[in-house]
């Protein structure tokens, strides 16, 4: 009889073996196999969990029966102000808490959202949203899709509103890490946020690497923080950290610490990267920090504003990368003789009246020549550091 399969093996599973998956796509795929291998009617599941970051609203899941394997995408903030959002199945479940059942035949082109019209077009026949409720009372929207002519059946609805219940908390848990993974790769860097997760959590957890350093100042920012309104030097201040961490990002260096108007990142010299590959691309970081703030500007000078401009060092060398801090305040960040040298050459710059400096640590193996600015004395460094001019 059309209808009649049995979910309870299905939720035994989930309690028993699925909760231990952590990777979302690996469970809805995992999970929808044995629905459809128990006779489900699925042709299609979708999820998205709220995450807690400041740059996502939620990360989801979809699944599809003629797919190799479930996906996961990301939602941005904002979404739940546009037409993508409102007046869609997950808004209804979410705010309402009750399920949301359409037939995808006959959709009036006015009444019913473009979601419902998009699931038909590509060969849904039914459509049911059900609220998924977290640990917290927070209400989040799974919804399924079959391809049966006949649609899903009232023992359909059952079983999937039945599952549902047993998943909430394994969807929750995965929620949870990836906001957590989320938020620390946000606020700490890539590489930090994985040694944190990896286990890095005590203040003795620290190593010494090679790593070269890049710092970076904005000029005037002293003068400008005393004359900006507050509104238009936090925005000053966004727009340049943006253009630095995305090229810090794109040539795989970790940005560890704002302090002021100062960026600290570091490209390490590990086995996938060795000292040349790293020297080179922090001077390509730079570079491209310098022409992306360049066009930064234009947009500036258009609106009337005052233009940017920054100071770039690097220096590369052995550093102490870990937790520093007290017994209950820690900080993931780099310390050691070569960020000294970074920071000292930084102020240089100014007083130089150029772009950028770097060490002959890193200059040696720029794959290009720069240009020598001769050797300086350099406060709390013993030697004089023969220092080359950056983007001459």
């Amino acid at each position: 009889m059309v209808g009649m399969w049995k979910v309870r093996p299905v939720v035994d599973w989930l309690i028993a073996e699925g909760r231990f998956r952590r990777s979302p796509a690996d469970l809805a795929q995992a999970l929808c196999e044995r629905l459809v291998a128990a006779g489900a009617p699925l042709w299609r599941l979708r999820f998205a969990p709220r995450v807690a970051n400041p740059l996502l609203r939620a990360w989801g899941v979809t699944w599809r029966r003629d797919d190799e394997q479930a996906r996961e995408y990301t939602v941005g903030h904002g979404v739940d102000r546009t037409a993508v959002f409102i007046g869609s199945p997950f808004q209804y479940v979410i705010e309402r808490r009750v399920p949301f059942r359409r037939r995808l035949v006959d959709l009036d082109p006015q009444a019913d959202h473009s979601a419902l019209h998009d699931v038909a077009a590509d060969g849904g026949t039914d459509f049911l949203a059900l609220p998924m409720v977290f640990g917290d009372g927070a209400a989040q929207g799974i919804s399924f899709a079959t391809d049966r002519p006949s649609g899903f059946t009232t023992c359909d609805i059952g079983a999937l509103t039945s599952l549902t219940a047993y998943l909430a908390p394994v969807v929750e848990v995965l929620a949870t890490a990836r906001s957590m993974e989320s938020l620390l790769r946000t606020y700490l860097g890539n590489d930090p946020a994985a040694s944190v997760l990896a286990g890095a959590i005590r203040r003795e957890d620290v190593r010494t690497i090679e790593a070269v350093v890049l710092m970076t100042d904005l000029r005037g920012f002293t003068a400008k923080s005393l004359a900006w309104p507050a509104e238009d030097l936090l925005a000053a201040l966004a727009g340049y950290f943006e253009v630095v961490c995305e090229a810090v990002a794109a040539e795989g260096g970790d940005v560890l610490k704002f302090v002021g108007d100062g960026v600290l990142a570091i490209f390490p010299v590990d086995e996938t990267r060795d000292a040349a590959a790293s020297a080179r691309a922090g001077l390509a970081a730079a570079g491209a920090a310098r022409q992306a703030l360049q066009a930064l500007n234009a947009d500036r000078a258009a609106a009337g504003q005052e233009a940017l401009d920054f100071v770039a060092s690097l220096h590369r060398g052995a550093v102490t990368y870990g937790n520093v801090g007290s017994r209950d305040r820690l900080d993931f960040t780099v310390i050691g003789p070569a960020v000294n040298v970074a920071s000292r050459l930084e102020v240089l710059c100014k007083r130089l009246g150029i772009f950028g400096l770097a060490s002959e640590s890193v200059a040696a193996l720029a794959g290009a020549p720069l240009v020598p600015r001769g050797a300086h004395e350099l406060p709390g460094i013993a030697a004089p550091v023969a220092v080359f001019e950056v983007g001459a």
